[in-house]
């Protein structure tokens, strides 16, 4: 039979500042002059049903998950959870180093590349979580450790609030309590509501612990009074500004913007989702600035190519025609003063092609007859093929080096544009 009291197996080495539900200290085990450090905590409240049942789901989370991140249970006798005489507590492998909530505290916000690294590996161990059935529904700065204070070893813990499908749940009021923690209230884990198992709050919490990480800001709400997501604070954006930059800047706001979400359904939807993101958004910033030259130089290179030159004349050669081809059209309709349309521009200036069409209308009729127009650089002269009822004339052309359109260009149109109109009346 386990022990009724944990001072029956294990002596204190020193206090540790307790959580929301009990004491902690590090312990060795009795038995031993020299042991291993461990990690106790004891229940607070021992006469507290609904507590004594969340330590054992707490224990049998722990049982669940054996990951490096992740401490691993020694000792508990939370399985008698039912008898009032069991002074309920757990042991679990003792994790030198300050919590992220510490060590931000002592030394700041974390620089943008470690904060990122450091969330991919916390979201490591979130994925396995949810991948053996365990939500932890408490995850937040505090609840993470720093190995030896390294940012490349964070350590989730605290496993107070977590719920385990495959343990079943000898909680049955949740949904009218509020779960979660002070660090980011989310609307799922308030009262009243039924989506308290959701593994997706676990996700949005470590958008939450990375924001912090940045910024050294806790977002505390969802949505703020003025309709604002944690991260559009002032001081919030501010911050983010000073560390973040261009691509990585945009590709980060849009990270947020998707991971506060009031509703799950449009959040980040797993731990590998949002741990994939993560890792493009980092390598955004490994490309450097001589690469960039770099690039920069090949683009120069070809928009000086004799023929790429060649297409950007031509191209502008033709959307200075299809301008004054709208200008010589506007002359035209403004002096029948009836309804008008043009549509489907369209320019190839690898081959020297432009094309529209239009057609002027009787007021309050459906168009009948559309003249076609193409615009073509042939030779040393841009020329006007005008279409109508299946007969194509060339009606004007200019020289390229120095075109010339004006009223040249309207008499040149207006005989095919009135011609379509009387024929439009006529029917």
């Amino acid at each position: 039979m386990p022990p009724k009291n944990w001072k029956e197996k294990w002596l204190p080495v020193s206090d540790l500042a307790g959580g929301g539900q009990g004491d902690t200290k590090i312990v060795r085990e009795s038995a031993r002059s020299v042991g291993t450090p461990r990690f106790l905590k004891v229940l607070r409240q021992q006469n507290d049903v609904k507590r004594r049942k969340r330590m054992y789901r707490e224990v049998a989370a722990y049982r669940t998950i054996k990951h490096p991140r992740i401490p691993r249970l020694i000792d508990t006798n939370a399985d008698l959870f039912e008898d009032q005489t069991y002074k309920l507590y757990l042991v679990t492998e003792y994790v030198p180093g300050r919590t992220l909530g510490e060590f931000i505290s002592a030394r700041g916000p974390l620089d943008f590349a470690g904060a990122l690294a450091m969330s991919e590996l916390l979201l490591e161990a979130v994925e396995y979580c949810h991948s053996n059935d365990v939500v932890h529904r408490d995850i937040k700065p505090d609840n993470i450790i720093l190995s030896d204070d390294s940012l490349a070893d964070p350590v989730l813990v605290d496993f107070g609030l977590s719920f385990n499908n495959a343990e079943g749940d000898p909680l049955q009021t949740e949904i009218a309590v509020e779960l979660g923690n002070r660090f980011l209230r989310l609307p799922e884990l308030s009262d009243n509501t039924a989506m308290k198992r959701d593994p997706r709050s676990d996700i949005t919490f470590c958008a939450a612990v990375l924001l912090y990480s940045i910024t050294g800001l806790i977002p505390r709400n969802l949505i703020d009074h003025r309709s604002q997501r944690p991260h559009q604070h002032p001081e919030t954006l501010a911050r983010l500004a000073e560390v973040v930059h261009g691509h990585q800047m945009r590709h980060l706001l849009y990270f947020f913007d998707k991971a506060f979400e009031l509703n799950p359904i449009n959040r980040w939807q797993s731990a590998s989702e949002m741990k994939g993101e993560l890792s493009r958004i980092a390598a955004l910033g490994l490309k450097m600035p001589a690469e960039y030259t770099a690039t920069w130089a090949e683009i120069e290179a070809y928009r000086n190519s004799a023929s790429v030159q060649a297409t950007q004349l031509r191209e502008k050669l033709l959307r200075e025609a299809l301008q004054e081809f709208s200008r010589a059209f506007l002359d035209i309709r403004n002096r029948v003063n009836l309804s008008w349309m043009e549509v489907g521009v369209a320019i190839d200036p690898k081959a020297g092609i432009a094309t529209t069409e239009a057609a002027l209308m009787p007021i309050g009729e459906q168009i009948r007859g559309r003249v076609g127009v193409k615009i073509s650089i042939v030779g040393g002269e841009v020329v006007f093929d005008i279409a109508y009822r299946g007969q194509t004339d060339r009606l004007f052309r200019t020289p390229v080096a120095s075109p010339k359109y004006g009223t040249a260009l309207v008499t040149a149109l207006e005989p095919t544009f009135l011609r379509q109109l009387m024929d439009d009346i006529s029917h």
